[in-house]
């Protein structure tokens, strides 16, 4: 029911949950975690109690988001272990979060968005991100990890991040004009744009990464799956490719 990442920090986990062993239907068959995309809100909480049995955790030991591509990051406690479990909306308000408290599960939601989990084992915190084209788009990664930089004095060195499954860029097109403003806005945007046989595709990992590297991220600090959604849709839900579906759950937790 797990797919695990960054096995070289035993000190943490990483993972995103694959989309079995679930009670959903089709189209969220079967573990589909996401309270918000039309499915059954019964069979949801039978998969989130059977996703919490499969890690051996309490739903008092994770912390979901209230997501919507923003830039807004928040520490959490284990005060704030349960929010979010029972629905949506009790959710920590936000795409990003981060703790340096033990146990405690951090968890986005996503099918085709980047998952970017990070830590810092120098300071003794993890955290992860939920970027999607629109949040991609408005800087949210280089604004979050900004953001937590100043907050906790770190150096970007410090930081380690590995990218999740998500669409790769062969699989998220854009029309033209689409394409031709999002590369005028910035050169790093501009670098993310790709054509081929005048089909434009947005390659999201990518603009993320150049984010990362532009704030001071050492490239060796930066690892990306390169596993796609789309590609995978077996595994993991892949929202490009069938609409509606279901959504994974990103989330790592300092053990």
């Amino acid at each position: 029911m797990k797919h695990t990442f960054w096995e070289q920090f035993p000190f943490l986990i990483a993972a995103t949950s694959t989309r079995h062993g679930g009670v959903s239907l089709p189209p969220y068959d079967s573990l589909n975690l996401s309270f918000t995309v039309g499915d059954d809100p019964m069979f949801v909480r039978e998969n989130r109690k059977r996703w919490l049995e499969d890690l051996g955790i309490k739903p008092n030991q994770v912390v979901f988001t209230k997501q919507g591509h923003t830039s807004i990051i928040t520490e959490v406690h284990v005060s704030d272990g349960g929010r979010g479990y029972e629905s949506f909306d009790d959710g920590i308000t936000g795409d990003a979060l981060y703790t340096k408290d033990r146990n405690l599960y951090l968890a986005i939601y996503h099918a085709d968005c980047v998952p970017i989990f990070f830590c810092s084992p120098k300071h003794d915190l993890v955290g992860i991100i939920h970027a999607g084209d629109k949040g991609t788009l408005n800087g949210a990664t280089s604004s979050i990890v900004r953001e937590l930089i100043a907050k906790e004095n770190l150096e970007p060195r410090d930081l380690y991040f590995m990218f999740g499954p998500s669409v790769s860029f062969g699989h998220n097109e854009l029309n033209e004009e689409d394409a031709l403003k999002i590369a005028a806005v910035d050169k790093v945007y501009a670098r993310g744009i790709k054509r081929s046989m005048g089909v434009y595709f947005l390659d999201t990992p990518f603009i993320n990464f150049l984010q990362l590297r532009e704030l001071g991220v050492p490239v060796e600090n930066i690892t990306v799956s390169g596993i796609c959604t789309h590609e995978n849709d077996d595994t993991f839900f892949a929202a490009g490719k069938t609409h509606p579906t279901g959504r994974n759950v990103s989330y790592i937790a300092r053990l």
